[in-house]
């Protein structure tokens, strides 16, 4: 799931973007994100109480958000070069 990335300066954007892209890329992190979404997932099944299940649910999309927006800054620096280099490509 991919989400747009918040706004950022294009500065920001270089400092954050390596970071971003080295989380994605740690097995372990990208794992333990994976079973906290899971875990979230069948407490929105078996929670006893509609206001547990719905928590559930909400962490459920956080943390899928939270990787996509890991995934739109990261790929955002990546689609700057592009569009630069193909305005130069233009001129």
């Amino acid at each position: 799931m991919s989400g747009a990335a918040p706004n950022i300066t294009e500065a920001q954007l270089r400092e954050e973007a390596p970071k971003a892209q080295r989380l994605l890329d740690d097995e372990y992190f990208m794992t333990i994100v994976r079973e906290m979404e899971l875990a979230a997932m069948e407490q929105a099944i078996v929670a006893p109480t509609d206001t547990q299940r719905q928590d559930a649910r909400i962490e459920t999309l956080m943390l899928r958000k939270m990787v996509g927006y890991l995934q739109a800054i990261a790929g955002s620096l990546k689609d700057m070069a592009a569009a630069r280099q193909n305005m130069k490509a233009m001129e």
